[in-house]
């Protein structure tokens, strides 16, 4: 079998001719893109900041908005209850406390000046303004104290320990006003921390069983007082009730008339012949059913 002959290898190097300027690239040339310049990178680094902080500022501003519209939709209405309500209501209990210690150590240091004990003061003012003082402490302390003890079913407190709350107020009513006023340099006329705590402690004593005599009889004196009013009152509630009332005749019509004042009603003869025929019906459904 014979071989194909190979063509013959010429020994001469082939001259390599340099590419023309003419000539265009070579398809697997790649050209390098243009670098931005440094400025163009800059001022878009600028305004993302510029950007960033005005958002910042409008969320500042948004919540102040809503912070200053929450405090006009709540805030002012919460605040006129604070001060329109709930400063007074503590004003009124502060008040009665130092009402109630006042009148228990008047009380107390009148009856053992009136028993001829020494070391108690003349001045009733002094007295009044030792009761005053711890009164307002004394029932800060007895209401966080009576939080712990036992009450009934509808809340009140258990009427032994109301008594011995009483004493317990009168008690430290004296002790703490007379502490007070003494650091003060107030002079008390001759009373001291223990005569201070005896007075008001039997005047808490006197005062404590006291209230339940003296309530029923504070209503009782009311109603004697104001017995002419309340009977004027129904007097005039019945009148015109009366005077309002309504009629039915013998062939079943309705009729009725209306004078709502206090005083008369004028010379209207229908409406006294209604008002005849009215107190008729009434005694005759009286007489009915056996009254």
């Amino acid at each position: 079998m014979s071989l194909p002959a190979l063509p013959p290898v010429s020994a001469e190097p082939k001259a390599i001719t340099p590419p023309s300027a003419d000539s265009s690239p070579s398809p697997s040339t790649v050209e390098a893109s243009p670098l931005k310049p440094v400025k163009t990178i800059v001022r878009g680094h600028k305004r993302r900041r510029l950007r960033a902080i005005l958002r910042g500022i409008g969320s500042v501003l948004t919540d102040v908005l809503t912070a200053l519209w929450i405090c006009l939709i709540y805030g002012i209405p919460g605040l006129l209850l604070i001060v329109l309500v709930i400063i007074p209501m503590f004003a009124l209990s502060f008040a009665l406390a130092a009402a109630n210690g006042a009148v228990m150590l008047l009380a107390g240091n009148g009856i053992l000046r009136a028993a001829h004990h020494a070391h108690y003061t003349p001045s009733n003012a002094i007295a009044a303004e030792i009761g005053a003082v711890g009164g307002v402490l004394s029932g800060l302390i007895f209401g966080f104290l009576a939080q712990c003890l036992p009450t009934d079913e509808d809340g009140r407190l258990w009427w032994p320990f109301s008594m011995a709350g009483s004493v317990i107020v009168g008690t430290l009513s004296g002790a703490i006003g007379t502490a007070i006023l003494n650091k003060h340099n107030v002079d008390l006329k001759g009373i001291d921390l223990l005569h201070a705590t005896r007075a008001g402690a039997l005047g808490g004593t006197i005062l404590g069983p006291g209230q339940i005599v003296a309530v029923p009889l504070i209503f009782a004196a009311l109603m004697i007082l104001l017995s002419p009013l309340l009977i004027a009152m129904k007097m005039g509630l019945r009148w015109v009730y009366v005077r309002s009332s309504e009629s039915w005749s013998d062939r079943g019509t309705y009729r009725a008339s209306y004078c709502y004042s206090y005083g008369t009603c004028g010379d209207d003869p229908e409406i006294e012949e209604e008002l005849a025929d009215v107190r008729r019906h009434e005694r005759e459904m009286n007489r009915n059913m056996g009254f």
